[in-house]
């Protein structure tokens, strides 16, 4: 057995330690992207091997770096919403609206900013003839998923600033009288906070379409996958 044998084999030895209910097959094949030869593992369990892969890929693209890249819409969204909650309007909303309207608002604009990104970004990986349809997939199903935990963050440090700002800037007998409601406690700031950062990430949408559209880009699996391969190709041009 030579020295390339015995690195595959240590190879195969620690995917097994970490893929212990999975079972891993390997093979050697070329890459045109590349033009360099790649090792492979392949998991005989299709959905759990799904799964594991774009789960690993999203935790590769680290969703914290888009999180990162959308800092500039974070402060647009909360000097937004800072403004709207010393307005009653949004107090009488929220104390009005039940919970699976709130729940509502709040997938809505999750959703809605996520596609936002993806289309004013071109984060969308087109299929291209001669190009594998399940590898494009995978760079879409974890551009989606990286893009989804980081808008979660997003979601959830905004849900933190307005909590914190409605309980500094509202005293709760004002509130009440203002509202003309019996009491107004702790569940009352936990639903304008939820309230006003459905309302904001809308208008954080609308601020990440003016974001650095390479920057957005750098935080997505397949642009990233591509510039490995480019830079691969510039090395091998040189040697």
């Amino acid at each position: 057995m030579n020295n390339n044998d015995t690195d595959i084999e240590e190879e195969c030895r620690e995917l097994k330690n970490m893929f212990t209910l999975s079972k891993l097959k390997h093979t050697e094949d070329y890459f045109e992207d590349s033009k360099t030869e790649h090792l492979l593992f392949h998991m005989n369990s299709k959905i759990r091997g799904t799964v594991r892969l774009v789960s690993g890929m999203t935790f590769a693209n680290n969703p914290y770096n888009m999180m990162q890249s959308l800092s500039g819409v974070t402060a647009i969204a909360f000097a937004t919403g800072a403004f709207g909650i010393i307005f009653s309007t949004m107090w009488n909303l929220s104390y009005l609206f039940p919970t699976w309207r709130l729940v509502a608002i709040s997938v809505l604009s999750i959703f809605g900013m996520l596609f936002w990104i993806i289309i004013s970004h071109d984060l969308w990986e087109q299929f291209k003839e001669g190009e594998s349809k399940k590898l494009t997939s995978l760079y879409n199903s974890t551009t989606l998923l990286t893009l989804f935990i980081s808008l979660l963050f997003y979601y959830l440090l905004l849900y933190l600033l307005f909590l914190s700002a409605a309980v500094t800037l509202l005293p709760p007998d004002f509130v009440a009288k203002t509202i003309q409601a019996e009491h107004i406690g702790v569940r009352f700031y936990l639903e304008l906070a939820w309230f006003a950062a459905s309302l904001t990430t809308v208008a954080g949408a609308i601020g990440a379409g003016f974001q650095d559209k390479q920057v957005i880009q750098e935080s997505t699996y397949g642009y990233r996958q591509r510039m490995r391969y480019q830079k691969n190709e510039e090395e091998n041009g040189e040697s």
